[in-house]
């Protein structure tokens, strides 16, 4: 990386949104499939590739954006609710035959992502069995009301912050 080359983070704020993988991935956002952007990453490190769907995976927010974790290994990916599969990076889901796994979100997702907005980022996190009442409960403990309540409530701007590489090299 030499002195001219930048990266750029989004950092949402308060009252944007929950991320998914569409928002991360670089190659999503143009509209490229999911799945199709999995099976080349696998196909760069070797990994074992199905298409087909065998077994499932819950869903959970993690620092305000969906993963996935996975249940072979300590690796975990971004999930994407438009397109429910989860595969590996780390493990190629090598225990699943290589196959990818159905994703599963909550019925109450909207509901869930809507508490957590009221949180600073770092405090967006959210684990299946965890329900709505707990989260709510948490945001009532810490000044967090309903919507257009409270101290944290409202929308903050999207802060972006560039990172530029000084030292060359």
């Amino acid at each position: 990386m030499d002195a001219t080359d930048r990266i750029v983070f989004a950092q949402t704020g308060r009252g944007a949104r929950i991320g998914t993988a569409r928002d991360t991935i670089g190659a999503l956002k143009n509209g490229t499939k999911l799945v199709a952007w999995l099976a080349t990453q696998a196909g760069a490190m070797w990994l074992p590739f199905k298409v087909s769907v065998q077994g499932a995976v819950k869903a959970e927010i993690n620092h305000g954006r969906w993963i996935v974790r996975c249940p072979a290994c300590s690796g975990a990916e971004e999930a994407d609710p438009g397109e429910p599969i989860f595969y590996c990076l780390s493990c190629g889901n090598d225990e699943n035959g290589g196959h990818v796994m159905q994703v599963v979100f909550p019925d109450d997702r909207a509901a869930i992502e809507a508490a957590l907005l009221r949180r600073e980022m770092g405090n967006r996190n959210w684990a299946p069995g965890e329900s709505l009442s707990d989260l709510e409960m948490e945001n009532a403990e810490h000044g967090l009301g309903a919507e257009g309540e409270g101290e944290g409530a409202g929308t903050a701007p999207l802060r972006i912050t560039s990172i530029t590489n000084t030292a060359g090299g």
